[in-house]
């Protein structure tokens, strides 16, 4: 029993010292792929400038950049480029793990950005990392990791533009089918440093089936998102409160389509007439082809940071290419919610767009051939007061540019525009654009085989 027992024993030691190196080979073949991934994206650039691997802990130095085309006023585009300066990566193999985030598992690591060259532009505390990121994997494969990033302060050259960050923490998990993260930030101030705008209790919460390798790589994956901002403010006024977008997608049984959900609520925003509130839009893209979609997106990284007019030119090119496929999916767009409250009453709509059944698409489709097959539909109802009063401001624009010598405050004129919205009202009624109840006005649009109903009323599309 003696014997059997220092057997076990022996086996299990000569095991804790050979995994180590195993599993050292196999986390550097990751953090590579990982790195090769993210710079496959042609937005950002990683360099692993060296990584050395041990019995029992590798260490590399890398570097993650990534550049934003800056659309001029001429139409030019100019590129900023940000980076991380370098960062440390340590990692510690198992099984016995000692380090960043200790116990039995197969890797524990951290990653950390603290590069003094940052500081000629960046501000943050002595004694903290300015980004930092410790995190382990268990002995099944599935790892959590905690990041965070220090209180921050960036100003620029000529002192008018500012940037401050403060109490971002942040936590997610990654496995072979499945990932998820959150972070919080507190506060983030932002803009022209005599009158920046405070950001509060921001909150970003995404999972995803699938593996993180896989998104890197642009895999479709079905997901979630949410974002929520507590409030915003702006010349010591609030200017947005409770901002919540939550989108998704997910795979058909086929895996041949994905749709997309995005949904958005406002529970107030300032706006020049006065508060809105309770505003929301639910927006749903349905059987998408997923073939298409990968295309797409492999065109939209091609041709990254360069003129709008190529990648258009590319996009109608890669649409007549799928388009027989994409409509045989028969997809489906659609505004399930667009309401809201405002100083001068509440409105709501919906709308939805799809195709009729399309057997051959034409080489050179006309417009009748589109009026033909696409069936839409949508409805919309506003308070009256709310309106006459963006008919007022709409006129009340267009006059002032037509006639510019005119006092647009005098009573004149603002009598003038009074009777220019009820003649306009008049006239919508008439010709049956609109129709209206006691408290409403409200419209109602039908497209189908070519034929558009308007209020129920048939109106001739060419």
């Amino acid at each position: 029993m003696k014997k059997v027992l220092l057997s076990v024993i022996g086996v299990a030691v000569a095991g804790a010292l050979i995994a180590p190196t195993f599993i050292g080979q196999n986390a550097e073949r990751e953090v590579k792929a990982i790195a090769d991934a993210i710079d496959a994206n042609p937005a950002y650039t990683v360099e692993i400038a060296s990584y050395e691997r041990s019995w029992f802990s590798s260490r590399g130095v890398l570097t993650v950049s990534m550049e934003l085309p800056m659309p001029q006023p001429d139409g030019s585009t100019e590129v900023m480029t940000l980076d991380s300066g370098e960062m440390l990566l340590e990692l510690q193999h198992g099984p016995v793990l000692t380090q960043f985030d200790g116990g039995l598992g197969l890797l524990s690591w951290q990653l950390t950005a603290n590069d003094d060259n940052k500081r000629t532009s960046l501000n943050w505390s002595e004694d903290q990392a300015l980004y930092q990121l410790t995190g382990s994997m268990g002995l099944t494969g599935n790892a959590t990791y905690d990041d965070q990033i220090a209180d921050v302060n960036y100003r620029s050259a000529d002192g008018d533009f500012i940037v401050e960050m403060s109490g971002y923490r942040g936590n997610g998990t990654f496995g072979n089918d499945a990932f998820s993260y959150s972070g919080s930030h507190k506060t983030l101030v932002m803009g022209e440093a005599s009158d920046p705008a405070t950001i509060t209790g921001i909150d970003l919460q995404t999972s995803a089936n699938g593996s993180l390798i896989d998104a890197l790589n642009g895999e479709l994956l079905e997901s979630e998102i949410v974002l929520s901002v507590a409030n915003a403010t702006q010349s010591g006024e609030e200017v947005l409160s409770g901002f919540a977008m939550t989108a998704g997608s997910e795979l058909a049984e086929t895996g041949d389509t994905l749709s997309v959900n995005v949904n958005t609520a406002v529970e107030a925003a300032q706006l020049p007439s006065g508060t809105a509130s309770n505003l929301v839009m639910n927006v749903s893209f349905s059987r998408i082809d997923k073939e298409f979609t990968q295309a797409y997106q492999q065109l939209v990284n091609s041709t990254y940071g360069q003129p709008q007019e190529v990648m258009q030119q590319q996009l109608t090119a890669l649409f007549e290419q799928y388009q027989q496929q994409v409509l045989a999916a028969k997809p489906e767009f659609s505004i399930t919610e667009l309401s809201g409250d405002l100083p001068k009453g509440s409105f709501s709509g919906q709308a939805n767009v799809t195709f009729a059944d399309i057997a051959t698409i034409p080489a050179n489709p006309t417009t009748d051939f589109w009026l033909q097959h696409i069936l839409a539909e949508g409805a919309i109802e506003a308070a009256k007061p709310l309106v006459k009063d963006a008919l007022r401001l709409q006129l009340q624009t267009v006059l002032a540019q037509q006639m510019p010598n005119q006092d647009v405050n005098s009573e004149q004129f603002q009598a003038m525009i009074e009777q220019q919205v009820e003649q306009v009202i008049a006239v919508y009624l008439q010709q049956g654009f609109i129709v209206e109840n006691e408290q409403q006005y409200q419209s109602a649009v039908e497209l189908k085989q070519g034929s558009l109903m308007l209020n129920g009323k048939q109106l001739p599309l060419m």
